[in-house]
């Protein structure tokens, strides 16, 4: 089949959170399947065409959105992974301070990147069988699709996937925006693009797509319920066909402890002594007091409500009243920033905080940590348990979306699950999941059995993409 990915993110291009990895890896894991595979998405500022080998075409594009056209200058190319790379560059669209802004015409953004990637499928020698898009940036290409678009040829059998990351992103329009975007007037009813008035992204994606997935199944349960489908539930239910959901995975070439570059010390499940070399490496580069036994915690996400770390912050006292200590990697909302500042000044010997992202210290802290807390209030699907699995840290979470699917509790013995697992949304719960782990690495021997199988675990694509396969050629049937 002739796969076309629609993605406002991808690595090595342009990235933000997980659906940059996935537009990167789904990709190549399909083109090891055998099938062709397009990846369109936005030349943003700061991208350099000859690092990878990206030619550009004489003459731009005319794309037109609505009552608008805008000349896109086309950069193709292959990456070594065998995937055809098309980047599409309207300077007064996409090169601006972030990929993601709250500028009036953000909208207008990404409509042109769906219609331009479209416009370009259309001129391919191949026919495309499947175009899949991502979140809410992709979402108007189901409906240029089911609009008009498949009247070209090499897009008359296209089918449309509509993959939902994260179903609480949703931009909200006025109706008066529908023309600068090319909605057609008569769509605007509940059955259509209409939302309480308004015109939802999200809704458009799911509504015109030939099939909707998301990341996790249990994900997929959970937004078809009021509580997790963020106004969208009644949409989910009402759609022809369930959504599916199918698992993302990590790249195990990308996340290998025995390859790391970044890591002072290679291990893997039959050497381990390379990661209490990296929990020493990781106490000394954080500024920790270096003890090899103590229980060293370790979170590297957004520090936003999702991801619960405020949990972590309110349960601080309870966690570090044993032989603990804490580090915390990432940035986000101010409250939740100060509240880990102060508990670092606190307790310095036991808390850390590295504000920002910093590739090299996030990889040593899944190498060094023994726990990897994972307190979310939903999770669509989440890779850092996957990775942290991958180091030999043990995830502590909360039975959520993705998380849910991923990470089992653990029985006393320690010989069956793959983590630590609490059901509420508090600090409590998350406080005696922490001691049940505290407790178990007691038991050294059977501690060092649970690191090992938990680095043997497969989290490849391989087996996601087989299913998106299945996936693609029922839709294509």
């Amino acid at each position: 089949m002739h796969v076309c990915f629609v993605s406002s993110e991808a690595v090595p291009f342009a990235k933000v959170g997980g659906l940059a990895d996935v537009a990167s890896a789904l990709p190549a894991a399909l083109r090891g399947l055998g099938h062709k595979v397009t990846l369109v998405l936005p030349f943003y500022r700061g991208t350099d065409p000859t690092a990878r080998s990206l030619a550009r075409r004489l003459v731009p594009k005319q794309v037109a959105c609505g009552p608008h056209a805008f000349p896109v200058d086309i950069f193709e190319g292959r990456l070594g992974t065998g995937v055809d790379v098309v980047l599409l560059r309207v300077p007064t669209l996409f090169e601006r301070e972030g990929i993601y802004t709250s500028d009036p015409d953000e909208a207008l953004r990404f409509a042109v990147l769906c219609r331009g990637a479209l416009e370009v499928l259309a001129e391919r020698e191949t026919p495309v069988d499947i175009v899949h898009a991502h979140d809410w940036p992709a979402a108007l290409v189901p409906y240029y699709l089911a609009r008009g678009m498949r009247q070209r040829p090499a897009l008359a059998q296209a089918r449309a996937l509509f993959t939902v990351h994260n179903i609480a992103h949703q931009p909200l329009l006025g109706p008066d925006a529908m023309a600068g975007l090319g909605i057609e007037p008569a769509d605007f009813h509940p059955d259509g693009v209409e939302f309480w008035g308004k015109v939802n992204l999200l809704k458009i994606g799911m509504k015109y797509a030939d099939r909707v997935s998301t990341v996790s199944p249990t994900y997929a349960a959970e937004i078809a319920t009021e509580a997790g489908g963020c106004g969208l539930d009644g949409v989910v239910r009402s759609l022809p066909r369930p959504v599916a959901g199918i698992l993302n995975g990590i790249d195990p070439h990308a996340w290998n402890p025995a390859r790391d570059p970044h890591l002072p010390h290679a291990f893997g499940p039959e050497s381990l002594e390379g990661k209490f070399g990296c929990k020493m490496a990781l106490q000394r580069r954080v500024g920790l007091p270096i003890r090899p036994n103590t229980t060293l915690a370790v979170a590297v996400a957004r520090l936003v409500p999702q991801k619960g770390l405020d949990l972590v912050a309110a349960a601080a006292p309870r966690l570090l009243s044993g032989d603990a200590q804490l580090l915390v990697v990432g940035n986000g909302a101010p409250p939740i920033v100060e509240a880990f500042e102060r508990l670092a000044r606190e307790e310095p010997e036991r808390v850390k905080l590295v504000d920002g992202f910093d590739e090299e210290r996030a990889h040593l802290a899944y190498a060094g940590g023994d726990l990897f807390l994972l307190p979310s209030r939903y999770e669509p699907c989440g890779l850092t348990q996957l990775i942290a699995m991958r180091y030999g840290t043990v995830p502590v979470a909360r039975r959520t979306g993705g998380l849910a699917d991923t990470v089992i509790d653990l029985d006393n013995r320690l010989e069956t699950g793959t983590g630590f697992v609490f059901d509420e949304a508090d600090s409590a719960a998350l406080s005696g999941a922490f001691q049940r782990a505290i407790s178990a690495r007691a038991d050294r021997t059977a501690w060092m059995g649970l690191l090992e199988r938990l680095m043997r675990l497969d989290h490849s694509w391989e087996r996601s993409a087989r299913m998106y396969d299945e996936l693609y050629r029922s839709m294509v049937a």
